[in-house]
């Protein structure tokens, strides 16, 4: 039975219950505050004052155009860029929150209707959405009438709010229905992924077709098909109601109500099936009467174990899938601009394992709970850090092969695929070697949960861990800078293969000199790491 039923009719009102979503959303930020992530909260406000700001400023820009396809161009591709980033960001950046989750009302006598006015005040009230709000108000700043018009605009920009906030929360809730299966959750992921890339590749096709001169051939067809989806409808209206046909205005806009009547609706009905619905689906496997692999070595024993978190963890599936769908994109943006007719296009696939590295960034943090066991059988030694930074080569070197493969089929350079695959091998173990300096410096605490679009990790340290992050890939820059530069200048001579071998020679040195240093650094140091890592277990 879903929570409310059988509840008394005449519960609290809803704006009452609207005010207590909003105090719960600001209870579980207090929360997180009292934790030590004062300094990530302060960034995550900053950063979205500043999103706010250029939101606002680029539909405020609409006053100032007097190119009535310019003001469509702008007012059409801005407000669907919102929306679809509204939609699929927080998904691709672990960002979900709580309020996706009814499970904590599941105890109070809420029908559906109060139950979504509890979410809904708790969804509408965070920084990011507020974000969203402030900078849909510069439409009215950039295109409402002086007249009856300008009412329109305003209920638009309502409307828009609503629409995007009912298409955010059901996609979060379908993926969040499909996160009860193991097979929904990869599907989810590598979806999401899909869709997110796709956007992302056709927003950055806008600009090369704008700068080639064929913007009536390229950017009105695409201004022309926004115009049909959602957003666009919303975008209709306003342009209507700006230029005073108040009926069209009236009737796009009446269309997108409905949509999003429809959309907070379907959310309703999904919030319902999550608390109808199992917690978790789990499926027997079947013994294969092999124990780690049959492994006879401490390393060999880590090591499969590792391995068979890159299947069983989430976020380890969901950093595969990510990076490498994530990469792919970011290589094919950067190929837009290329000539298919110039080999050294394949190497752009070099810069795709940043994608997929943050994870290899954080080898001590992640699974923090089994050094208890590494601390009862001697500590944190070097097979287990070995072991752990090697189960990130799948993730590493995925991306560049997957890329390398798809660029060669697209511009036919078959000849320069084994070099460009060599190199990024080289480039790969670099990138383990500096993971494990900054591992072993700046561990972040984490848990691994079900849900792989809110992995969770505790906010202490996470600036300082970014910091950190940012400072690897940086040096991962520097030290591979002397054999890639070369690799890539003469991929057509003789000595472009040595060269790369010599990367793949450097790149395992430096993540073996990596790996001694790193096991020095937590020599005998593995309780204090535990009291960093989760502080209530030694309490």
């Amino acid at each position: 039975m879903s929570p409310g039923a059988g509840a008394p009719s005449g519960g609290a009102g809803i704006g009452t219950l609207v005010r207590l979503g909003i105090a719960l959303r600001w209870r579980l930020t207090r929360n997180r505050l009292r934790k030590g992530g004062l300094a990530l909260f302060v960034l995550v406000l900053v950063l979205c004052a500043v999103a706010a700001a250029l939101g606002f400023l680029s539909f405020a820009l609409g006053r100032f155009l007097d190119d009535d396809d310019a003001r469509r161009a702008l007012l059409t591709s801005s407000l669907t860029l919102l929306i679809v980033g509204w939609t699929f960001a927080p998904l691709l950046t672990g960002g979900a929150d709580e309020t996706v989750d009814p499970t904590r009302l599941a105890l109070l006598p809420l029908g559906r209707r109060q139950l979504i006015a509890v979410l809904g005040g708790a969804a509408a009230c965070g920084p990011a959405t507020i974000a969203v709000l402030v900078a849909l108000s510069g439409i009215v700043a950039g295109f409402a009438p002086a007249g009856p018009g300008a009412i329109l605009v305003v209920l638009a920009v309502a409307v828009a709010f609503l629409l995007g906030l009912g298409i955010a929360r059901l996609v979060a809730s379908l993926l969040a229905r499909a996160q009860r299966s193991r097979r929904g959750r990869d599907v989810a992921v590598l979806l999401t992924a899909g869709i997110g890339v796709t956007l992302w590749l056709g927003s950055q096709a806008i600009g090369p077709a704008i700068e080639s001169g064929q913007v009536e051939m390229r950017g009105e067809s695409v201004i022309d098909a926004l115009e049909w989806l959602p957003p666009g409808w919303i975008s209709r209206s306003i342009l209507a109601a700006s230029d005073g046909r108040i009926a069209a205005a009236s009737a796009w806009l009446a269309a997108a109500a409905v949509l999003t009547v429809v959309a907070l609706a379907g959310w309703s009905m999904m919030t319902d099936r999550l608390l109808r619905s199992s917690e978790r689906v789990v499926g027997s496997r079947a013994s294969s009467g092999v124990v780690l692999g049959a492994a006879s070595t401490p390393f060999r024993a880590a090591l499969a174990k590792e391995l068979l978190y890159v299947r069983r963890s989430p976020f380890k599936r969901v950093q595969l899938i990510l990076g490498t769908v994530m990469g792919g994109g970011f290589c094919a943006i950067q190929a837009l601009n290329a000539s298919r007719d110039q080999p050294r296009i394949l190497f752009i696939a070099l810069a795709s394992p940043i994608f997929s590295l943050s994870g290899a960034y954080n080898l001590v943090g992640f699974d923090s709970g089994s050094i208890w066991l590494d601390q009862v059988t001697g500590g944190l030694r070097r097979a287990h850090l070995a072991a752990r930074s090697l189960s990130w080569l799948p993730h590493v070197l995925l991306s560049p092969a997957v890329v390398t493969t798809a660029m060669a089929a697209w511009t036919g350079q078959w000849t320069v695929l084994p070099l460009v695959l060599l190199t990024a091998v080289g480039v790969a173990a670099c990138g383990l070697g500096v993971g494990l300096v900054v591992s072993v410096r700046a561990p972040i605490p984490f848990q691994d949960g079900d849900n792989p679009f809110a992995w969770r990790s505790a906010n202490s340290g996470g600036v300082v861990g970014g910091l950190y992050v940012l400072g690897g890939l940086i040096a991962l820059c520097l030290v591979t800078a002397p054999f890639v530069v070369p690799v890539i200048i003469g991929y057509d001579s003789w000595w472009g293969y040595p060269v790369a071998l010599g990367g793949v020679a450097f790149g395992s040195t430096l993540w073996w000199f990596a790996l001694r240093n790193a096991t020095r650094k937590l020599d005998g140091r593995t309780p204090a790491l535990i009291a960093k890592l989760s502080p209530k277990s030694v309490v």
